[in-house]
């Protein structure tokens, strides 16, 4: 990860709407460089197999008491990986704000791109009050950047650097949440501490 100081603040909150967890954000760029914002996973349409963009679609896991919500790179399972999953990237220039909006349906699950789901009965279910908000971005300055335009929809961008995943700088947001059940799944999941 980035060492250098980022100039980008996160702000967060939660709240239940007709049943499902709304998730807001906004990810302020308060610097003078440009950045991209690491929030969109392309995931696909299960009867067409096309590509497209689901807003929800994000890294889960529990963390003790609480559970961890990634907006940006997955970490990669145990199992032999042939390509990295790398989320498309939101432009946010200098002293501009980006905001997002999801919601999640409980019971909220363990996930990551590179698995595919489990049954209810293969999760021990737990019970959260926290979340904690993870966003990653990167500089438009650092070594080697180039973005792309995606094909999935405007101001989306297939970013890379010359350490791609070293140049990432990330945000944390925690937020308070009424008691939520959340699925833990039991096989090989790699969680994030």
């Amino acid at each position: 990860m980035s060492t250098l100081p980022t100039k980008l603040v996160l702000n967060c909150r939660a709240e239940y709407v007709q049943g499902k967890l709304r998730v807001k954000y906004a990810v302020a760029n308060q610097g003078s460089d440009d950045y991209y914002v690491l929030d969109t996973i392309p995931t696909y349409d299960p009867e067409t197999h096309e590509p497209r963009i689901d807003p929800a679609m994000a890294y889960l896991c529990a963390t003790g008491e609480g559970a961890l919500l990634l907006r940006g790179i997955p970490p990669m399972p145990e199992a032999d990986v042939k390509t990295r999953i790398m989320p498309l990237a939101a432009k946010l220039p200098a002293n501009q704000t980006l905001e997002r909006q999801f919601d999640l349906e409980p019971p909220l699950r363990e996930r990551n791109p590179y698995y595919g789901p489990v049954k209810d009965e293969d999760c021990e279910q737990l019970k959260v009050r926290t979340l904690l908000l993870v966003v990653q971005a990167i500089r438009s300055t650092v070594r080697e950047f180039v973005a792309e335009p995606a094909p999935l929809g405007p101001n989306l961008f297939r970013v890379r650097s010359k350490n791609t995943v070293g140049d990432v700088e990330t945000l944390r947001c925690s937020m308070n949440i009424v008691s939520t059940p959340l699925l833990k799944r039991r096989d090989r999941f790699v969680r994030i501490k």
